[in-house]
């Protein structure tokens, strides 16, 4: 194993962060030509473009300053405290971004792939709860070794090479989950497009009750036993319940417009979240959940509403087309389809513990080269 001299990163390189020109001064950003990077953007690895752009005056006016080519970046604050990048261009930023000038005693990438490896170190000395905060003080105070150029020139080659063929293996392993999914989707499309014999089909408000959730902004965080329904999922306990039984639910608008959940038990459900249970007598409830996963996106396609946020509305969910065969044959497709989708989730489940070990093998091949035993 090899020791090298070690040094706060303050005393080798010189560091900063930047700023944000007032929002309020139009002439500040319109018509800008001047990069200028938010934290989230640092996570591209290589950074190789700029989504924003400031003008000059902007830039003057501003505790805002421009970074050269090959300053290595870290995020500081919130969700993407941590994330390392390369600037490949001349760029301003953001005061939530650090800017690590390597100078004539590192190379960019020997830095990038040190932060990278100090990452959870630096994220576990952040202040802060669900929003993280790290301090230019405590990137400035990190430990850096000093190996001499030839030599981080020869671990980086290594590492290069390394992640290169460990980011093939990822992709392939997404791509292959991906097609898991995908094939169960094709498949239940394909028994809903091309029904059969006998099938009827009715809209959802002649075979089910829809409601939508409401405010409440007295509910208390419970034990995590009984579910509290929004947009997205928290677990929140009531003395009373709005809605029993099994359930479709539908988030009404955000993000997960066109995600359908299933659920069966006591719990309440937030606005715009639709409930569909309390089906007629011609309907098995799981057998409905999966119709909708067969056919609410293509369905909501056209009828989303909204520019920042989408949301669909309660007239079309009511007219929502339901295939129905017997209750015979929905039993029998239901334990096809159930069948099915535990495959793909077996298979979920080992392609991300396979995505796991190739995480940790990455963590594991940069433990060994700031170790010296690359």
């Amino acid at each position: 194993m090899m020791k090298w001299e070690e040094k706060p990163l303050g005393d080798v390189c010189e560091t900063g962060s930047g700023g944000t020109p007032l929002r309020s001064m139009k002439d500040y950003y319109e018509g800008g030509d001047i990069p200028w990077l938010l934290s989230g953007e640092v996570a591209q690895g290589e950074v190789k473009h700029a989504e924003n752009y400031i003008t000059q005056k902007g830039l003057d006016n501003s505790s805002a300053k421009l970074f050269p080519k090959n300053t290595v970046l870290v995020a500081m604050y919130g969700a993407t405290a941590g994330q390392v990048g390369i600037l490949r261009f001349t760029s301003a930023t953001n005061q939530a971004v650090c800017g690590i000038k390597p100078g004539n005693r590192f190379i960019p990438e020997f830095l990038f792939y040190l932060f990278l490896q100090r990452k959870e170190e630096l994220v576990a000395q952040a202040v802060g709860g669900a929003q993280p905060n790290i301090s230019q003080e405590k990137i400035r105070n990190t430990l850096v070794p000093l190996p001499p150029l030839p030599e981080q020139q020869r671990i980086v080659g290594k590492l290069d090479a390394a992640f290169a063929a460990l980011s093939e293996a990822q992709a392939l392993v997404e791509r292959n989950r991906a097609n898991a999914r995908e094939l169960f989707e094709s498949y239940l499309n394909g028994v809903f497009e091309r029904k059969g014999d006998g099938w009827v089909e009715k809209q959802l408000t002649d075979v089910a009750r829809i409601r939508t959730g409401k405010v409440d902004a007295n509910h208390q965080a419970g034990d995590g036993k009984y579910a509290f329904y929004t947009c997205a999922f928290g677990q929140f306990k009531r003395p009373t319940w709005s809605f029993e039984g099994p359930s479709v639910i539908l988030p009404g608008n955000g993000a997960n417009v066109g995600v359908t959940f299933f659920y069966d038990g006591r719990f309440e459900a937030y606005q715009r979240t639709y409930v569909v249970n309390e089906f007629g007598a011609e309907v098995n409830p799981r057998y409905a959940y999966f119709c909708f996963r067969a056919g609410w996106k293509p369905y909501i396609a056209t009828r989303q509403f909204g520019s920042a946020t989408n949301y669909i509305v309660l007239g079309d969910l009511k007219q929502f087309p339901v295939h129905l065969p017997s209750l015979k044959e929905q039993a029998i497709l239901l334990g096809e389809f159930e069948e099915m989708e535990q495959h793909v989730l077996e298979l979920e489940t080992t392609y991300q513990q396979k995505l796991s070990d190739l995480d940790a093998l990455k963590k594991g091949l940069l433990g060994a080269a700031f170790r010296g035993e690359l």
